[in-house]
Order: C-alpha cells, then sequence, then structure tokens
C-alpha cells in the first residue's frame, strides 16, 4: 500500500470494547483513497491491559531508495479518552518507541516497534477510551506492507491467500518474515521462496514427470 509523503494511516479503536470486530463507528483517517481496515485489534476486556507492551511490526520501503528507512516511517501511538457531555477529551501517549529493525531486503526494510499502554480508569458514563495508532512520513511517500500488532510476549503467524484462486500464497513466521509459495497452471505446489537476511532465497523447488 502506498502513502504519499504527509499522509498517514491511522487506527482509532475502542479499548472498552467487548467485541474486538469492526463496527459501523469505527473512525479511519489520515488516507485520502487508502483505507487500511486494522481494528481487529483484542484491545478489549478493558483495563486489564493497563501497562501491557504490544509489539508493532512493519515492512517498509521508501518511494526514494535509503538504506535506512526507520528515520523516514514514523509510528506513533497514543490513548484519546472522550468524556460525556461530548468535547472533553485527554490524551496519553503510548510512548512507541523502535525495537529492531532489518537490513533492506530487496528494497524493504522491517520496522518492530514496542508500544505500552498508559494506565487509565474506566471511562464515564456514555463516553470511550481510544487507542491510536499511527503510521506516517513526513518528508518521503513510502510503501506499508505486513503490518500487525500482538502482545510482546507471544508469538504470531499469519497466511496469505491469493484472492482469486484462494490458494496459500504465503505465510509470515513469527518474526514477520514470509514463505511465499508458487504453483504450475495446475495448481500444483512447484516452489517455496523464504525472506531472509541475505534476501529472498529458494528453501523448496519439486519438479514432477510422467515416464514414456
Amino acid at each position: 500500500m502506498l502513502f504519499s509523503a504527509n499522509k498517514n494511516v491511522k487506527l482509532t479503536h475502542d479499548i472498552y470494547r467487548s467485541n474486538p470486530y469492526p463496527i459501523y463507528n469505527d473512525i479511519y483517517s489520515g488516507c485520502t483513497d487508502k483505507i487500511l481496515n486494522l481494528s481487529k485489534l483484542n484491545f478489549n476486556d478493558g483495563g486489564s491491559v493497563n501497562g501491557k507492551r504490544y509489539i508493532v511490526s512493519i515492512w517498509a520501503k521508501g518511494i526514494t531508495a535509503a538504506t535506512d528507512y526507520s528515520s523516514i516511517v514514523t509510528v506513533y501511538g497514543n490513548v484519546k479518552k472522550y468524556f460525556s457531555p461530548p468535547g472533553s477529551t485527554t490524551n496519553t501517549s503510548a510512548n512507541v518507541q523502535l525495537l529492531n529493525k532489518s537490513d533492506v531486503i530487496n528494497g524493504w526494510q522491517k520496522l518492530d516497534y514496542v508500544f505500552v499502554i498508559p494506565q487509565f480508569s474506566a471511562p464515564l458514563y456514555y463516553a470511550y477510551t481510544n487507542l491510536e495508532l499511527s503510521i506516517s512520513s513526513a518528508t518521503n511517500g513510502f510503501y506499508l506492507d505486513d503490518f500487525r500488532v500482538q502482545p510482546y510476549n507471544s508469538t504470531m503467524t499469519c497466511n496469505v491467500y491469493d484472492p482469486k484462486t484462494l490458494r496459500l500464497a504465503a505465510q509470515l513466521d513469527d518474526r514477520n518474515y514470509a514463505t511465499f509459495i508458487e504453483y504450475d497452471s495446475e495448481g500444483m505446489l512447484v516452489r517455496k521462496k523464504k525472506e531472509t537476511l541475505a534476501g529472498i532465497q529458494t528453501v523448496q523447488e519439486i519438479r514432477k514427470g510422467v515416464s514414456k
């Protein structure tokens, strides 16, 4: 997904919602023509997330090539409390910090950030408490891929499916590195390639033939 300079993607998510899935009044802002649905973050169960650490992992690529995109891409976290009556709010930073960064691999760099849900109390009647995560670049446009959020002490794997064939196209491991899966015209597995620090490497190749 491409974002031009001074544009960002923002998730606004109600921490106290019992259902972590999107509902009609979820707010997405900062993108004029690209909307990234990131609201399936399970921050429900209210105050139990107080003081908990989470990891944000992304792959970024600048429109202008660079050796390090961590100085170009900014990730910001904020917890905003909305009080009743409307118009009264308080903001507390989630203190997002860069945790790890890979080398640039085929033009892309993996950036891992850690943030802490600040201490807060339950919202007042008819009020809500939102976690906002923003990813932006003030000076250069950038591409964003493989965004995910998870608790600090956890592991996560993800599957990506081809929207037309519904075949498994890629698997992302617990470090957010992808294994790409290729098929022939008959839908048979022929090759697996994996992202590594040395670039994308072929790790498995299958050839089949019928003797005559």
